[in-house]
């Protein structure tokens, strides 16, 4: 069933923002076009992270919902692929007006059949193998690339996604107490962020330095009684940020205050050199060099250091030996780690210095110069004795 608008009363629709409209039609003429490259007839898009990239602004979430919704875009027209349970919600609150037709399906048919129709007469472009599509293309990296581009309306979200994070991750760590689990902690983090209509996406309440020997550790039953990591990811309008805060709540900290300034002169060097058309390999060995004069070359083979963010909390891991040059528009995500001292933001890298979309805000904070450029960072919150 295709939703006819000229059937329809204007004052049935929801109007968007036209700068979001604009941005819907111009991934559209993208996804066309490289249809067109590809010599198919069209995309079948059914993954959440494209599926929120395309609509700019949907926020579905991997595993929630993925079997029962898909968009296809042709050279003229988009469409929602969906059962009549969603239908309503999803252009009432999600789509309306934005030129999206519907063609859905009742509940207890097999989504297959849905499918079956979109496919059989068509050799489309995928971004997940599908057993009926017989012609079909396979390329998730090319929607990755795309995805990574940021607009600016997706930027401008990004910024509003990372106040709201940051706030709601400094404001927790501002009312902890001592003696709270890590559960707590972080479902007090959790809160924060719904309370902003923001989706927890992983949460991390990391208690005493136990970071040192479990580099993934998040959070547990466990209390805090000396030190506590806080890191929120947050995920808004489909695009996720990222921000990380550590706090004293007792004594018997000294050696991981030391650590925290290791790792803050490693931070400070991977943010400064964040900067469009640098090669990440050469962003690499410039960190690698603050771990060997800190007296710590090895540190670094324990965890993971950096992502490109955007649609997913990791659109893309970046290594040691990536030759890929950083691009304008693009989000990263640092998150270095000495001992049991994790640091972490979201920057943007722009047309000139990097932007901090995490940035502290009734924070204390510390200054590293990097080439005699000073390097503004989230400082260690004190909060004992009081």
């Amino acid at each position: 069933m295709l939703l006819d608008r000229a059937q329809h009363s204007s004052g049935e629709f929801v109007f968007p923002k036209i700068e979001r409209l604009d941005d819907v039609q111009r991934k559209h003429r993208q996804l066309a076009e490289l249809a067109a490259v590809w010599e198919c007839d069209g995309c079948l898009l059914r993954d959440p992270a494209n599926i929120n990239w395309l609509t700019s602004g949907m926020s579905r979430r991997p595993g929630v919902g993925e079997s029962a919704l898909a968009l296809y875009v042709g050279e003229d027209s988009r469409a929602v692929l969906c059962d009549n349970t969603e239908s309503l919600a999803i252009f009432d609150e999600d789509l309306g007006g934005l030129g999206f037709s519907l063609k859905q399906r009742p509940w207890m048919e097999p989504r297959e059949v849905l499918l079956e129709e979109i496919c059989s007469t068509r050799r489309l472009l995928l971004d997940a193998p599908l057993r009926l599509a017989r012609e079909g293309i396979v390329r998730p990296g090319i929607f990755t690339e795309l995805r990574c581009q940021l607009s600016p309306i997706e930027r401008e979200r990004l910024r509003r996604l990372g106040a709201k994070v940051t706030r709601a991750v400094e404001a927790t760590a501002r009312t902890l107490e001592q003696g709270q689990t890590e559960n707590e902690i972080a479902g007090q983090l959790a809160y924060r962020l719904l309370r902003q209509n923001v989706q927890p996406v992983r949460l991390r309440a990391v208690a005493d330095g136990r970071l040192n020997r479990y580099r993934n550790w998040e959070r547990s039953e466990l209390p805090c009684t000396a030190w506590v990591t806080l890191s929120a990811c947050g995920m808004a309008d489909g695009l996720h940020v990222t921000a990380t805060r550590s706090v004293v709540l007792g004594p018997g900290c000294e050696q991981m205050l030391i650590q925290y300034e290791q790792v803050g002169l490693v931070a400070a060097t991977a943010i400064h050199f964040s900067r469009a058309g640098e090669s990440f390999g050469d962003v690499w060995k410039r960190v690698r060099r603050i771990y060997e004069k800190i007296g710590i070359p090895n540190e670094w083979l324990a965890n993971d250091q950096a992502e490109l963010i955007g649609y997913r909390p990791c659109e893309e891991s970046l290594l040691p030996d990536s030759v890929q040059t950083l691009e304008e528009q693009t989000a990263l995500h640092w998150h270095p780690q000495v001992g049991g001292c994790l640091m972490g933001d979201s920057v943007l890298v722009t047309e000139g210095d990097p932007e901090v979309i995490t940035s502290p805000g009734d924070w204390p904070l510390m200054t590293i110069e990097v080439r005699g450029i000073p390097v503004t960072l989230p400082d260690v919150l004190i909060r004992w004795p009081q």
